[in-house]
């Protein structure tokens, strides 16, 4: 529970402190936590929120917020937080938040999602669609060798051993949205 404290106090922070009011609608949160269900199961979750509208003083007013159960996908809660622009600006991935307040210099080395390529990033939305190396090679105009190689290199940039581990991570910090790509 203090974990999602400091989460929310993180977020907090961003929205109010970090942002100006005219972008608070720009940004979705995102992170992971983990959860027991009424059988005694602990389950891990995705939490997604995006702000639908915005107080004078720029705090959140509304908010949508979506809560998938991603434990199929085997992969662990962290002490994180990600913002993602939603019209290609800054994003801010893996946020550490155990000082309990947002500091945008805190995750530049870390930043998941700088370490891939465009082209990588089309290839990992449509692996987490299901495709093929021949069916992505069909619809992005390349040989499914050249596909193949992309997977490895953003498996090994990435530390993944598969393609599951790898679309959990990409889920997990918020480089590919569930249901939105």
């Amino acid at each position: 529970m203090e974990t999602l404290s400091l989460k929310s106090k993180v977020i907090n922070n961003f929205y109010t402190s970090f942002l100006d009011k005219e972008n608070v609608l720009n940004y979705k949160n995102i992170f992971s936590y983990r959860m027991e269900d009424a059988s005694g199961q602990v389950r891990t979750m995705l939490y997604q929120a995006f702000p639908l509208s915005v107080l004078e003083n720029g705090t959140p007013e509304n908010v949508l917020c979506i809560q998938t159960d991603v434990s199929h996908l085997k992969v662990t809660s962290t002490n994180a937080v990600s913002f993602i622009h939603m019209n290609g600006g800054k994003s801010y991935f893996n946020v550490d938040i155990s000082k309990g307040e947002f500091d945008a210099g805190e995750n530049a080395a870390t930043d998941f999602s700088e370490l891939l390529t465009e082209k990588e990033k089309l290839i990992v939305i449509r692996l987490s669609r299901g495709l093929n190396a021949e069916q992505i090679a069909k619809e992005l105009n390349l040989s499914p060798h050249t596909i193949k190689t992309h997977r490895r290199n953003v498996l090994q940039k990435s530390g993944c051993r598969n393609t599951t581990e790898l679309v959990a991570k990409c889920l997990t910090t918020g480089i590919i949205s569930p249901g939105l790509n």
